[in-house]
């Protein structure tokens, strides 16, 4: 009857895990699928419904902020166990910022328009202490107010290890240039031979290092990247009312979490182009399975010898895993109590092997695995072709 009141449906908020203590009291459960009409961030934060799920919980340092003014008027726990504060709402942006006011308002401003939504920054601990940051910043529309949106990575190893790098840069030149100048009085032959050895010798460990450090960049921007999208697709995802709109979107949040998973072990191994199948499918396949209700009542049998592949193979590999499991828990144990899956997976005489398998319904005869209407299979044969 009135425009301002919020409906929640109870399955999805059980699912999660937002008690329904926490709605206003106004709130109206219902059993179909459910409508949140939230008037601005002070009635979002009110129910506790953003909070508590993606925003509170998630790995990345996020904080909302109040354009016109400058405060910080929400913050998750990240962020405040980043920055050192015990609370950081009702902060301004100003305090971690050191910018001058006017550079600060004209950042934020950017931001807004959009045309700087990503950018470096130095932001000022509880202690006092400086760390280089990477921002990105987007605007976010509530009753005709702008609040900014950031997600904040930290950046100062990255940013301490060039001017290490540089130092010791410095360091080899005049390793190099002291060298010339001693040989110069011995030998003109000499100097040509073992200054030319060593400038190589040094720009090949140098070339290395720089390798090195640009594969580990790369890896860690994709996964933050990934962790980025992943974040929106659960945002639209909580705000989606047509279920097979919801349904698409979480099996793309499904496939974009395998990836994360992979580039997250890759950030933490010492090889950038390899890695174990064990120690990829097992966490893989227990974090699909428990993403869906009921999961308990599915035993999940898993027998991986560890074998090393090529990251090119992994990838794919894990998306088709995936798919396989997904597919299984959406319709293998309809109408029962229990279910059981097996996932297998070795190398014998330089061939992979994996098997997926189920005690379900069976598969219908009218499915047709080369010429599916589901995208989910149709994935699976481009992937395997």
């Amino acid at each position: 009857e009135s425009p301002n009141r919020y409906i929640f449906d109870d399955t999805l908020l059980h699912r999660y895990a937002v008690s329904d203590k926490m709605l206003p009291p106004e709130a109206i459960l219902v059993n179909q699928r459910s409508v949140t009409l939230i008037r601005d961030w002070g009635s979002m934060k009110e129910t506790g419904f953003f909070s508590s799920t993606l925003f509170e919980n998630h790995g990345s340092i996020m904080v909302v902020i109040d354009l016109e003014t400058g405060t910080i008027v929400d913050a998750n726990r990240a962020a405040h166990c980043y920055y050192g504060y015990t609370r950081l709402i009702d902060r301004n942006i100003s305090e971690l910022n050191p910018l001058p006011p006017e550079e600060l308002k004209e950042v934020l401003l950017k931001s807004a328009r959009l045309q700087q939504n990503h950018y470096r920054a130095v932001h000022v601990m509880a202690d006092n202490k400086s760390r280089h940051v990477d921002v990105r910043s987007y605007p976010v529309e509530i009753n005709n107010r702008t609040f900014l949106f950031g997600v904040i990575n930290d950046i100062t190893d990255e940013i301490n290890a060039a001017k290490t790098n540089r130092i010791k840069n410095i360091i080899i030149l005049f390793t190099i240039l002291s060298v010339i100048i001693v040989l110069s009085f011995t030998s003109i032959v000499l100097l040509r031979n073992i200054s030319g050895r060593k400038k190589t010798e040094e720009k090949i460990k140098i070339l290395l290092k720089e390798k090195e450090l640009l594969l580990q960049e790369v890896h860690h921007r994709i996964k933050n990247n990934m962790n980025t999208i992943k974040g929106l697709l659960t945002l639209q995802i909580l705000s989606e009312e047509n279920p097979a709109a919801e349904a698409s979107l979480r099996g793309a949040e499904s496939r974009v979490h395998s990836m994360i998973m992979l580039y997250d072990r890759l950030y933490c191994s010492d090889n950038y182009r390899e890695l174990s199948v064990k120690n990829y499918l097992e966490p893989l396949t227990q974090e699909i399975i428990g993403s869906f209700p009921g999961n308990t009542r599915v035993s999940i049998e898993t027998k991986i010898d560890d074998f090393i592949l090529n990251v090119k193979l992994l990838s794919p590999l894990g998306i088709i895993v995936n798919e396989l499991l997904t597919n299984i828990m959406k319709y293998a144990f309809a109408g029962r109590d229990s279910g059981k899956i097996s996932l297998s997976a070795g190398f014998v005489n330089n061939w992979g092997r994996l098997v997926i398998q189920d005690d379900g319904v069976g598969i219908p005869e009218s499915v047709n695995f080369g010429n599916s209407t589901g995208f989910g299979l149709d994935l699976v044969n481009m992937l395997i072709e």
